[in-house]
């Protein structure tokens, strides 16, 4: 199979996980392969999205693409190796602290030890 084709079939395969997630996901139009464009558009996520689906993980070859690409705006990169039945992702430590629910559930428990007040919204320190 051609890596386009393998490409396409990853995009439709994530777009499909994360549909059964509860969220609107579809593979953007690619038409002229312009770079800069996200693999998928995914409603309510500002998020550039960088897909692969691959037999070896080339983390610094993605993470560098997801980063020029996304042209300063956040950005993760979601990866499944072929014999691997989950997607990965992998995003900037910052950024995972920002958007994750478990973050900021950890965040708020150290909060709450250091300050013995939980507060309303956890922020990430900078």
């Amino acid at each position: 199979m051609n890596s386009r084709r393998k490409g396409q079939r990853g995009e439709l395969e994530l777009a499909q996980e994360l549909i059964r997630l509860g969220m609107f996901a579809r593979r953007s139009q690619q038409y002229s392969g312009a770079a800069g464009d996200a693999d998928l558009i995914v409603r309510g996520l500002e998020l550039h999205v960088e897909c692969k689906r691959v037999a070896r993980a080339r983390v610094d070859a993605y993470t560098e693409q997801a980063r020029t690409d996304a042209k300063g705006k956040p950005w993760a990169v979601f990866l499944r190796l072929d014999r691997s039945p989950e997607w990965l992702v992998i995003q900037p430590l910052r950024q995972w602290a920002g958007d994750s629910n478990i973050a900021h559930a950890a965040i708020e428990a150290q909060r709450s030890l250091t300050h013995g007040v939980p507060s309303e919204t956890p922020t990430i320190p900078s």
